[in-house]
């Protein structure tokens, strides 16, 4: 009975409304209308809004309550970006990031020039060789299978390694002498002569079929590594 009698008094509100809506036509409404609708619950109303969507906004539930998603800020917006905000930690310090030896070197045709000299420094080692009495015009260097790339299998050591690591097993063995600091100049200019040597190879043109462009005879002192 409540609920019919809520829809009546509805109803009535609306066509009083809509009535009211009219000038010159307020007078018209019955005693009995005007009392149904004092009785209809009174809801808060946008100010300026016509009476139709009035009262639809009195029957919507949702229109009387503020958007819950406009009242609170963009929770990723209102963040700072933890990317942004947080320092490199390299950059971060004052004095740069650690180097890896007191002393660089900048200069790549400087630093290959460098190693040239080394490949043929007797004084590297105690046995009297240089790099270039084993490697002379490429040989030995594998550089037919291999193009130079590091990590390999090499047959000396019996081991897969890299260049730096094969570097200091000459250094131990052929050239008798203490292995190479591994962040060290001299180190890096062994390998970067290394890396020239495998360009040159690398634009030779192709051997001939049965033949190898990297086989040359060594000079100087016999390699104590080949003669074992």
């Amino acid at each position: 009975m409540r609920s019919k009698r809520t829809i009546s008094a509805l109803l009535t509100l609306i066509a009083l409304l809509l009535v009211v809506s009219q000038p010159g036509t307020a007078e018209m409404l019955s005693p009995q209308a005007t009392r149904q609708a004092e009785r209809v619950p009174v809801v808060a109303m946008q100010p300026g809004a016509t009476p139709a969507l009035q009262v639809a906004q009195g029957m919507n539930p949702c229109a009387a309550k503020a958007n819950p998603c406009a009242a609170k800020a963009n929770p990723c917006a209102a963040k700072a970006n933890p990317c942004g905000a947080a320092a490199n930690p390299c950059a971060a310090k004052s004095g740069g990031p650690t180097p890896i030896r007191a002393d660089s070197i900048r200069d790549h045709g400087k630093l290959v020039a460098m190693g040239k000299d080394l490949w043929n420094d007797r004084k590297l080692g105690t046995s009297g060789l240089t790099c270039m009495n084993c490697h002379v015009n490429h040989a030995l260097l594998n550089l037919d299978m291999t193009k130079g790339r590091f990590p390999h299998f090499v047959k000396m050591p019996n081991d897969i390694v890299t260049l730096d690591q094969m570097i200091n097993f000459c250094m131990v063995n052929p050239m008798k002498a203490k292995p190479l600091e591994a962040n060290s100049i001299t180190m890096t200019a062994i390998a970067a002569y290394f890396n020239q040597l495998v360009d040159e190879y690398n634009a030779k043109p192709a051997a001939a079929p049965g033949a190898s462009k990297g086989k040359a005879k060594t000079s100087g002192p016999a390699n104590p590594c080949a003669a074992k």
